[in-house]
C-alpha cells in the first residue's frame, strides 16, 4: 500500500537522522477507563450458522411468485434488498432462476421473485430508490432499548474492545511531523441488522509533506459485537492523485461476498468453507494433477482420488464457472508432468501389464460389506496412538516382544488404551461437537464422505481393507482430529494429559526402535545395499519386472 510505503520511507529518513521514528503521540491516545458495560444484547447467530444455507431462509407452501424484468444497474444484491429488505436472499434468487454467482445480467432478462416481503402494493412490486452499498449502515443502535440476551455458549463477553478507544502514532523526520496514523473503535452501528463495532484505521501525511504528496486513507472493518464476525469492510483511499472507494459486504449465513469498486457494478461470489486463498486456483489444480499421477505410480490407492478431484471441480464450477474454465487446464499441465514418467513403462509393457495388472483386482467382494466398523476404526486410528500393527504381525508375535522386553509393556498398554479411547472420542465428537463455524461443518461432512468412499470402494476389490491401502487420507484425518481436540486443549488439565501422552509416546517409540533395530532394519543385511551402490546395480535390491529398464 502506498500509504504504508510513505510512512516507512519517512521512518527510514528519520532513522538516518538519528531522530525518534515512531511513537505514541502524547495526549492523543485514549483508553476507556471504565470497561464497556453495554454488551450488545442481540441474539447470537450460532444456531443459524450451523444449518445448511438454504435452511436460513424460511419458505411457505403458498409462496407468491412475481415476474421482474431486469433494468439497467440491477444485480442480485440490489434485488434482494429491494424485495426482501436485506441481502440474505441472493443465493435463493440464484437458485430459483438458475443463475451463477457471476451471471452477466442483461437488460430485459425476466426473473422470478419468490415470496417478496417488502415494497409491494396490490401484489405488484413498487419501484423505489435502491440504496447503494455505502448506505448499508443505518443509524447507531441504542443499547438501552434492546432486550437482554439469553446466555449462549458462544460468544464470550467482549473484554477486548470498547467504543472510544483510540491509539495515535506519529512519524517525525528531523523533529518535523511527517505523518501520523490512528486506530480507534467507533460507536456501535447496525450492519445488515447486526450490532457491529467499527474498527477505524486512518493514515495521513502532514505538512509540509502533504503539499507534494497528500495521503488520507481510511479503512473501516465492522465486526459483529456478539459473534465477532466481520460483516462489512470499507476502504477510502486518497494517495496523491489516486482515489478509490471499495466496499465489501460479508453475509456469514449465506457464505456470500458482495464487492464494489468505486461506482462499478457490485459483484457477488460464494466463499468456500475451507478456502484460505493462500495460493491461486490455477496452482491448486496444477498440484492436484501432479499428485494424482505421482501417487498412482507408487500406490494403488491413487484411483480413490478420482471422485475427490471430480468433487473439487464441481465446487470450483459452482463458485465461479469463468474461473473454473480458466484454471482447469492447469490440472492437465500438472498431470502431464508426473504422468510423463509412466510413458516408458506403458510403451515397454502396455497398459495392463504396465499398471501391474491391477484390473484383476476389480471384482465383487461381499465379505468387505461387513467391514464398515473395521474401516472406520482403522481410518480414525491414523490420528491416534496406533500401537499393535507396529509391534508385530499378530498377537503371538506382539506378546513375545513384550515378554522379552518387559520394560516396554507399561508404556505399550497405556498407549494402547489411549489409542482406543482416541478413536471412540473422534467418533463421539462427530455427533456431539457443536460449532457454528462453517469450516467445522465442512470438515465434518468431508470426513463422513471419505469414510463412505473407502467403505464402498472395498465392495469392488479382492483386497481386504488393510489400513495401509488408504494411508493417503492421513492429512484430512489429522485435520479432523485438530478440530475435535481444539476446545479440549484450551483446558489446563487436558493440556497436561497431552504432554504425558507425547512423552510416553517418545519413550515408547524410541524403545521399540532399539528393540527392532537388529530385526527389521536395513543394517541387518547392510552388505546387500552397499554392494548395489558400489556396483551401481539396482537389480540387487529388487525390481518389479525381471527385464525392467
Amino acid at each position: 500500500m502506498n500509504s504504508l510505503r510513505f510512512l516507512l520511507v519517512l521512518g527510514l529518513m528519520g532513522g538516518l537522522g538519528g531522530c525518534s521514528l515512531l511513537f505514541v503521540a502524547k495526549g492523543e491516545t485514549r483508553f476507556v477507563a471504565s470497561r464497556w458495560k453495554g454488551e450488545p444484547t442481540t441474539v447470537s447467530l450460532e444456531t443459524q450458522m450451523s444449518q445448511p444455507v438454504d435452511d436460513c431462509i424460511p419458505r411457505t407452501n403458498d409462496e407468491e411468485v412475481i415476474q421482474y424484468t431486469v433494468r439497467q444497474g440491477d444485480n442480485l444484491w440490489k434485488l434482494s434488498r429491494r424485495f426482501y429488505g436485506n441481502s440474505r436472499h441472493v443465493r435463493s434468487l440464484e437458485k430459483d432462476n438458475g443463475l451463477g454467482p457471476h451471471h452477466a445480467f442483461k437488460v430485459g432478462l425476466v426473473i422470478k421473485i419468490t415470496a417478496p416481503t417488502r415494497n409491494r402494493e396490490n401484489g405488484k412490486p413498487v419501484e423505489t430508490p435502491v440504496p447503494n452499498l455505502t448506505q448499508a449502515i443505518s443509524t447507531p443502535f441504542s443499547l438501552a432499548d434492546m432486550v437482554p440476551l439469553t446466555q449462549v455458549p458462544r460468544p464470550q463477553v467482549n473484554l477486548a474492545f470498547a467504543p472510544g478507544e483510540k491509539l495515535k502514532f506519529e512519524v517525525r523526520v528531523l523533529s518535523v511531523l511527517g505523518g501520523y496514523a490512528t486506530l480507534e473503535v467507533g460507536n456501535p452501528v447496525n450492519v445488515e441488522g447486526r450490532p457491529c463495532l467499527p474498527l477505524i484505521a486512518r493514515a495521513n501525511s502532514a505538512f509540509p509533506f502533504s503539499t507534494f504528496y497528500n495521503v488520507n486513507d481510511i479503512q473501516t472493518s465492522y465486526f459483529d459485537a456478539v459473534d465477532f464476525l466481520t460483516w462489512k469492510f470499507e476502504n477510502n483511499v486518497l494517495e496523491g492523485n489516486y482515489k478509490a472507494h471499495n466496499v465489501e459486504l460479508y453475509h456469514q449465513l449465506q457464505h456470500q461476498l458482495v464487492r464494489q469498486h468505486n461506482d462499478d457494478i457490485s459483484v457477488s461470489s460464494s466463499i468456500p468453507a475451507l478456502s484460505l486463498n493462500l495460493i491461486s486456483l490455477g496452482l491448486c489444480n496444477l498440484l492436484m494433477g501432479f499428485s494424482l499421477f505421482w501417487i498412482i505410480q507408487f500406490h494403488l490407492s491413487g484411483a480413490v482420488l478420482l471422485p475427490l478431484i471430480g468433487l473439487s471441480f464441481y465446487f470450483q464450477w459452482k463458485a465461479s464457472p469463468s474461473r473454473f474454465f480458466k484454471s482447469s487446464p492447469w490440472f492437465l499441465a500438472g498431470s502431464a508432468i508426473s504422468g510423463a514418467f509412466l510413458l516408458p513403462t506403458y510403451i515397454k509393457y502396455g497398459i495392463s501389464q504396465g499398471s501391474g495388472q491391477t484390473g484383476t483386482l476389480l471384482q465383487w467382494h461381499l465379505d468387505n460389506i461387513k467391514s464398515f466398523f473395521t474401516i472406520l476404526a482403522r481410518f480414525l486410528s491414523f490420528a491416534s496412538f496406533e500401537i499393535p500393527r507396529f509391534v508385530g504381525a499378530n498377537t503371538a508375535e506382539r506378546w513375545a516382544i513384550f515378554q522379552s522386553h518387559l520394560w516396554l509393556l507399561p508404556l505399550g498398554l497405556f498407549l494402547l488404551l489411549a489409542g482406543w479411547l482416541q478413536v471412540l472420542f473422534l467418533i463421539a465428537q462427530w455427533f456431539l461437537k457443536k460449532d457454528p463455524e462453517k469450516d467445522w461443518q465442512a470438515v465434518r461432512r468431508l470426513i463422513l464422505g471419505l469414510i463412505l468412499l473407502i467403505y464402498i470402494s472395498f465392495w469392488f476389490t479382492s483386497k481386504t481393507p488393510a489400513a495401509h491401502t488408504y494411508y493417503l487420507f492421513l492429512p484430512p484425518v489429522m485435520l479432523y482430529s485438530f478440530y475435535c481436540w481444539n476446545d479440549w486443549m484450551k483446558k489446563d488439565r487436558w493440556r497436561k494429559w497431552a504432554k504425558i501422552f507425547l512423552v510416553c509416546g517418545l519413550f515408547y517409540q524410541a524403545g521399540l526402535a532399539l528393540v527392532r533395530l537388529p530385526i527389521h532394519s536395513l543394517y541387518k543385511d547392510r552388505s546387500i545395499p552397499v554392494s548395489a551402490i558400489v556396483q551401481k546395480n539396482y537389480h540387487l535390491l529388487g525390481e518389479k519386472f525381471s527385464d525392467s529398464w
